[in-house]
């Protein structure tokens, strides 16, 4: 930068110039003589000229050293501006950066929080998936169960049915049986009728003739009440094996299973809960039969208790001491307790664990009273009370002590 003053270069004064005119002035003030464009100064007025131009050339330099240190600065602050401005603009950046990062954080956490609700909704979407599937692994095994289980009982009932129908078998075999035992007794009475007119047409018959034909008759009376026994005897097995627990005609309240056992398992107040057999008492007409069954009490709430009877009525619901109910009570848990009609006597029987009790009632089924038929029923009130039938053969009680 060059600085305009009174000198000789035209009136330009450069910083290289000034360090020369300075030594030069410092010179003159030694008292030595100085040289200036090759001419010699020798007295004071050149002296205070120069000292003059001394003075107006330090205040020039100064004012020069005031304008560079100016310029300089103006340079350093344009500079500081455009380093500003520089600054400014990488700071926008910044932010504009700082606004993209705080953008894409609310948008990860955005999907984060998603993917957390997506990842909730899968980890629940599993446990139901779980739960379904135990569920139906749990119904699974409840069916094979339940599978199982029927198929036992229809193995049970199969079980039954051919013994029902060996039983029948064999009962036909003894009928068949006990006719042409009969036909075979009916010929020996008419050959013994035949035999006993001859004699009687003889002139002379001894007295032990006569005893002997009085023990032919005693015998063969005896060997007819034999048969007629057993001939009731076979009826009342085909009436027990074809017996069995009716659901159909029986109380909802009672579950039957088996056909034998029966569980009472509700409760409503003023309920009567009966179950009923499937036939009912059968009267044979020529000859006495015995009907008779068995319950053996499986569990009872209140033991003893006179909450549970068993015997004959009709096929309805009826309280216990109306017309055409015969029951008996009480007894406790695991007692074996019977019940029979003797159709010689008209008397209804009971028995308790093999041992028969006093007749308890008459019972005419051609009076006025008794005008439908006789089931074999069982009352019952407590909620897991539990029976189970028995309608033979194979009973407590010896039937052949009658």
């Amino acid at each position: 930068m060059s600085v305009l003053t009174n000198s000789t270069n035209n009136g330009e004064f450069s910083s290289d110039d000034y360090e020369m005119n300075y030594d030069e002035l410092s010179i003159v003030k030694q008292g030595a003589v100085v040289k200036t464009n090759g001419e010699s100064l020798t007295d004071r007025q050149q002296l205070k000229e120069l000292s003059e131009k001394f003075a107006k050339m330090e205040l020039e330099l100064k004012i020069t050293k005031l304008e560079l240190k100016d310029a300089t600065l103006d340079k350093k602050e344009k500079q500081l501006e455009k380093k500003e401005e520089k600054l400014k603009k990488k700071e926008e950046q910044l932010e504009k950066k700082e606004e993209k990062l705080e953008k894409k954080e609310e948008k990860l956490e955005k999907n984060f929080e998603e993917l957390q609700k997506k990842f909730v909704e899968m980890e629940h979407q599993q446990n139901e998936q779980q739960k379904s599937i135990d569920q139906m692994e749990k119904q699974k095994a409840f069916q094979e169960e339940l599978e199982k289980k029927l198929m036992e009982q229809i193995v049970k009932v199969q079980t039954k049915v051919d013994k029902q129908k060996n039983d029948h078998k064999e009962v036909e075999e003894k009928k068949a049986l006990q006719e042409e035992r009969e036909k075979k007794l009916m010929e020996q009475i008419v050959t013994l009728e035949a035999k006993i007119s001859k004699m009687e047409m003889g002139q002379k018959r001894e007295s032990n003739d006569y005893f002997s034909i009085d023990k032919i008759e005693h015998l063969q009376n005896n060997a007819l009440e034999k048969e007629q026994k057993e001939k009731q005897m076979e009826m009342a097995l085909l009436n027990f094996r074809q017996n069995c627990w009716d659901a159909s005609k029986s109380h909802n309240d009672l579950k039957i299973t088996d056909f034998l056992t029966v569980h009472c398992h509700k409760r409503q107040e003023d309920e009567i809960r009966t179950v009923f057999a499937t036939h009912p008492i059968l009267f044979a007409k020529n000859f006495p039969n015995i009907f008779y069954f068995e319950i053996s009490i499986k569990n009872m709430q209140h033991s003893p208790s006179d909450l549970l009877f068993f015997g004959f009525t009709t096929n309805e619901q009826k309280k216990l001491g109306e017309r055409n109910t015969y029951a008996y009570y009480p007894f406790k848990e695991n007692d074996i307790v019977g019940c029979g009609i003797n159709s010689a006597t008209r008397q209804i029987f009971f028995t308790k664990n093999g041992r028969r009790r006093d007749p308890f009632d008459f019972v005419d089924t051609s009076s006025y009273y008794v005008t439908e038929p006789l089931f074999p029923f069982v009352l019952m009130f407590d909620p897991g009370d539990k029976i189970e039938a028995n309608f033979g053969p194979n009973f407590k009680f010896n039937l052949a002590t009658l």
